[in-house]
């Protein structure tokens, strides 16, 4: 983000679907309060001291989230129906207009020639009655979603895009510009008809792809090592919100922080890392109301669970060693929890009773941070 304070003021959301806000510049983003975490260094964990002071036993106030289930509004007696809320027919058509525009304004030809089908080509497949597997492959790799005027093609490599300087860094990246409308619909037709419990997560999502882009991501030890990195916002596997990562840079969107001067040594220590911001930015998006997030320990730390109660939002969630938990706790995930029985936890509020921390014996010691728990709740 450009260090214009004016700049910064003016960066916000402009809707709660489309999100067209610059990405931050990690190099002012990320102090001594994150440490990088995968490969692009563009997705970085909380790096805080532990914590010292604690509350006495019994003084943690839980953080009331009432409890709400999904409510699904009337559904189409169709599936066919329910699916056209996603893809409706005009979608399709400009879709259909667009594609064959690239078609008409191609270098080359198609590499084949098509063909009508034959109803009686293959009886055993409803689909390939009307349309063979080549046919098919042929569409499915011409098919434009996107208006090909706007975006011209370039010959360029990924290489070569990631070393040439970005004359508009307040853009969208390329590839997620000719992707958001239909992002945006398919967000939008989802709240038509579904509004969200109380209980959400937030995590990372990779969107396999394997061809050439320079906004391609690596993560190591997922199902889907390779391809398009996206935020998610979900409720019981049913993805609400999500934001763009952008390779290098982060997630694209967030709601701009303020920056803290350099004397302000308490509103530095307030500050969230780019990631943690991830988390209140897609609450943010959804409609004003309580909600709990789970969290795993790449975005859990004490700074950022009191972020999101000052926001009216509960937080549960493991957490790191240098997520700023107690530095009693700490001791014991040192030793992992030598001398402690399987299935015993130990727990110890902050200073001022917002933040419960606990650890639990596993196979191994698991810390944890919550604002909505007591050491008592029965959870599982």
């Amino acid at each position: 983000m450009d260090s214009d304070d004016s700049d910064a003021s003016e960066a916000s959301i402009r809707d709660c679907i489309t999100v067209a806000v610059l990405p931050e510049d990690l190099a002012v983003a990320c102090t001594d309060s994150c440490r990088p975490e995968r490969c692009d260094e563009a997705t970085v964990r909380p790096h805080e001291p532990p914590g010292v002071d604690h509350g006495t036993p019994g003084s943690f106030t839980p953080f009331e989230v009432p409890e709400r289930e999904t409510q699904i509004g009337a559904l189409p007696e169709e599936p066919i129906d329910l699916f056209l809320r996603y893809v409706p027919y005009d979608v399709v058509d400009r879709w259909a207009e667009w594609t064959n525009a690239a078609g008409a304004t191609a270098q080359r030809g198609p590499t084949r020639r098509w063909a009508r089908s034959n109803d009686q080509e293959d009886p055993i497949y409803l689909f390939t009655r009307f349309m063979s597997r080549n046919r098919f492959q042929l569409l499915l790799r011409r098919l434009r979603i996107f208006d090909p005027a706007d975006y011209p093609d370039t010959t360029t490599t990924p290489s070569q895009q990631r070393s040439r300087p970005q004359a508009r860094k307040d853009r969208m990246p390329k590839v997620y510009r000719q992707v958001n409308e239909w992002s945006a619909h398919i967000q939008a037709t989802g709240d038509s008809f579904y509004t969200p419990g109380s209980g959400l997560t937030v995590d990372e999502a990779m969107v396999r792809f394997t061809g050439r882009s320079v906004e391609t991501t690596t993560v190591p030890n997922k199902p889907t090592p390779v391809g398009f990195k996206v935020w998610v916002l979900a409720r019981k596997g049913y993805c609400l919100r999500w934001l763009w990562h952008v390779h290098g840079q982060g997630p694209y969107g967030l709601v701009p922080q303020a920056r803290p001067a350099r004397v302000d040594e308490e509103a530095k220590k307030a500050a969230l890392t780019p990631t943690q911001r991830v988390v209140t930015t897609l609450v943010t998006l959804l409609p004003v109301a309580e909600y709990h997030v789970f969290l795993d320990n790449l975005f859990a730390s004490v700074r950022l669970f009191r972020a999101l109660r000052r926001q009216n939002i509960g937080a549960t969630g493991t957490c790191r060693k240098d997520g700023g938990i107690n530095d009693i706790l700490v001791a014991e995930k040192e030793d992992e929890g030598k001398g402690i029985p399987w299935g015993q936890v130990h727990c110890i509020p902050t200073k001022d009773g917002q933040i419960n921390q606990f650890t639990w014996k596993d196979n191994a010691l698991v810390l944890f941070l919550t604002t909505v728990f007591r050491e008592t709740s029965e959870v599982l």
